[in-house]
């Protein structure tokens, strides 16, 4: 089975792990960012058990950011696509993420990797 790339906004800045937004504002935008990846995720991507998964972020500019904080920004992501996927995620391994830049586009891709 081929591997699943799901194309997504980059997570909102309210999810960052160093966040000090207002815990019920927060736990609004995790719910929405879950529930974008869960309709976003093909049905076929739970067919096969999931094993590994990799973010891919794409920036539109070249400034530094931390990529650990991005990856803490897409943890909502993650849960959605275990809702979608009927999978637990806690025995998915994580590769290491990459970045790239690419003038006008910010978004971040997930891949699933199978058995």
């Amino acid at each position: 089975m081929r591997n699943y790339h799901i194309k997504l906004q980059m997570p909102s800045a309210g999810l960052s792990p160093n966040s000090r937004m207002h815990w019920a504002s927060k736990a609004s935008l995790v719910k929405s960012h879950r529930k974008t990846a869960s309709f976003l995720t093909p049905k076929e991507a739970g067919e096969r058990k999931i094993t590994d998964y990799q973010l891919h972020f794409t920036f539109p500019d070249n400034r530094r950011r931390d990529l650990d904080n991005f990856t803490g920004r897409c943890k909502a992501y993650l849960d959605g696509i275990s809702d979608a996927t009927q999978q637990d995620d806690s025995g998915w391994g994580m590769k290491a993420p990459t970045r790239e830049v690419k003038k006008g586009i910010n978004q971040v891709t997930i891949t699933l990797f199978y058995a």
